[in-house]
């Protein structure tokens, strides 16, 4: 189980990172390309990944926090056990005395929360996935005879809402109906489809689901995911 303490070396940085690029975000928005933009969420996402600073010293500012919690764990002398116990203390069934901080009753129901938090955001999310996978497999049209394992294959779906690249192992180029009224519409579409194909997007969104499993509490996490979505977009269309 993470320590508390840990856990808060984990989310609090993780969360000020975030608010950071955010601010480089609106600072640099005229003088850096969209590309570039979209891969300062790559350290933000390396972090949110890591539950433990790689680069964590003696000097952390909760290192002082911890030890004092700590130091008060220590079993002091108890003039009478059978008068008084204090909070904390406890006989087993051998009459032994032992100490358990009260402080743990509450980290394992802070735990508990949030594994059922990621328990209900990882079914959701692989439900959903599930469902789309379903609807593609299904209802796609191949375009083309897929011989060419490098290129992404293409399919033609009815009832698509915008072009799609789908897939992990194997990803997928989808096009919608409306893609097909215009060349010029057919033309971008596949360039941006090509271009999330390159820029390994099919990957970076599941890793992205993966840091919303894990920091489903934290509204910066979601917009931070929602921001670098949208950040990806732009840069396919650079």
């Amino acid at each position: 189980m993470i320590n508390i303490y840990q856990f808060l070396e984990w989310c609090l940085p993780s969360s000020f990172l975030i608010l950071l690029v955010l601010l480089l975000r609106l600072i640099t928005k005229r003088w850096i390309s969209p590309v570039l933009r979209y891969s300062l969420w790559l350290v933000v996402l390396l972090r949110l990944l890591l539950p433990f600073n790689p680069l964590e010293s003696i000097f952390s500012i909760m290192n002082p926090a911890e030890s004092l919690i700590d130091s008060s764990n220590v079993i002091r002398p108890i003039i009478d056990l059978t008068r008084h116990i204090d909070p904390g203390f406890y006989y087993d069934s051998n009459y032994i005395l032992h100490y358990q901080p009260l402080v743990t009753s509450w980290r394992y129901m802070i735990f508990g929360i949030w594994c059922y938090g990621m328990f209900v955001a990882a079914n959701s999310v692989i439900l959903n996935n599930w469902k789309l996978w379903r609807k593609l497999k299904i209802e796609r049209e191949p375009l083309f005879d897929h011989t060419d394992p490098i290129r992404p294959r293409l399919y033609r779906l009815k009832g698509l809402a915008s072009p799609c690249l789908f897939g992990l192992r194997h990803p997928s180029i989808y096009l919608n109906a409306a893609a097909f009224e215009d060349p010029t519409i057919l033309e971008h579409a596949m360039a941006h489809e090509k271009a999330h194909y390159r820029h390994g997007d099919h990957f970076w969104s599941v890793l992205r689901l993966l840091v919303l499993i894990l920091h489903w509490y934290n509204p910066l996490v979601w917009i931070a995911c929602a921001i670098s979505k949208q950040d990806g977009e732009a840069a396919a269309d650079d």
